[in-house]
């Protein structure tokens, strides 16, 4: 136990120094926008920091204990992704090099991790990618992001079906410790480089833990993660169907449609709550309260009564949908 205590202080300690150290000198700026929720030049690719105390947890035992570093650690696609998005911040990179990029770094990481076929392959690849650009679309007000990836790994640990408590509490501070600097009124953003990277953490661990044993039924599992998602998942499905139906009512095509949906907005159904309460906190409490008060509960039923996975599934998402129906999300 002391010894358990003694490496959480050092994970904090380390990242806390990362998180001050690119405050204080930013490696990229975030300007305020039309469409933004911010309305002052901030620090971001904040992620950079998450990352270096990854690495960090990463190479201690490799320098200490002498152990390997194998291709399939998780850190090498964090750090590959991580890259990704603090070149998207400084640069915008274009959309096709973006999922390009995504998608070379998707594979990468399954292939390297666990024997599937191409059809496996293609299937993970494609919800590697969803889940990235999904984290990405929801990190629009502070704090949001990473008070649900601090949920969603807390939550793993409740269900004791992904990682040990011993590996997620690794993954946990040095999120907790950024959440203090990137609440309302904040100090530094994720950036790309930080919503990229924490898409990619969760979908890691979801796949890694999806294969970790043969009792695992696999489709109850990823539906036990898709309930504890909920948020970010029905959100970004429900505005980008809504903006495609809507752009296709006025066009009549169907490209001109899907180009429209990736085009930048803040018609998010938390974007919504935000301009009405004008209180990024309150609303983010709000949402997390829907995550402990009935995904959390909803996702331990899951677990436990495997036949009735998909009932639990639609219970966590139609209120939620309800929710953005009833906000009118997507319409600008």
């Amino acid at each position: 136990m002391p010894i358990a205590i003694l490496q959480i202080t050092l994970v904090a300690f380390i990242s806390f120094i990362f998180i001050k150290l690119l405050i204080k000198y930013p490696i990229s700026l975030a300007t305020p926008s039309k469409r933004g929720m911010h309305c002052n030049v901030m620090p971001s690719s904040g992620g950079i920091a998450i990352l270096g105390t990854y690495i960090c947890i990463t190479l201690y035992p490799y320098l200490i204990h002498a152990h390997s570093l194998n291709i399939n650690s998780p850190i090498i696609g964090l750090t590959l992704i991580a890259l990704l998005g603090y070149l998207d911040d400084k640069f915008k990179l274009s959309k096709a090099f973006r999922f390009f990029s995504q998608a070379i770094i998707s594979i990468l990481v399954i292939v390297n991790s666990h024997q599937l076929n191409i059809l496996e392959i293609i299937v993970w690849a494609c919800f590697f990618i969803f889940l990235v650009n999904i984290y990405n679309f929801m990190d629009g007000i502070d704090g949001l992001a990473t008070s649900q990836a601090i949920f969603v790994l807390t939550s793993f640990i409740i269900l004791d079906n992904f990682y040990s408590f011993g590996v997620l509490i690794l993954f946990i501070i040095p999120l907790l410790i950024f959440l203090f600097y990137n609440i309302k009124p904040s100090k530094v953003f994720l950036g790309n480089a930080g919503s990229y990277m924490l898409g990619m953490l969760i979908i890691i661990l979801l796949f890694n833990s999806t294969y970790a044993s043969d009792d695992i039924y696999i489709l109850n599992h990823i539906a036990v993660a898709l309930i504890l998602l909920t948020i970010f998942i029905a959100d970004s499905l429900y505005v980008l169907l809504a903006r495609f139906i809507y752009k296709y009512k006025s066009s009549n095509n169907i490209l001109l449609s899907l180009l429209y949906i990736t085009t930048p907005h803040n018609t998010h159904c938390y974007q919504i709550l935000a301009k009405k309460y004008n209180n990024h906190n309150k609303v983010n409490l709000l949402l997390m309260l829907y995550n402990i008060l009935w995904c959390l509960p909803l996702s331990i039923l899951c677990q436990s009564y495997i036949e009735y996975s998909i009932v639990f599934l639609l219970f966590s998402y139609i209120p939620y949908l309800f929710y953005c129906y009833n906000n009118n999300i997507g319409k600008e």
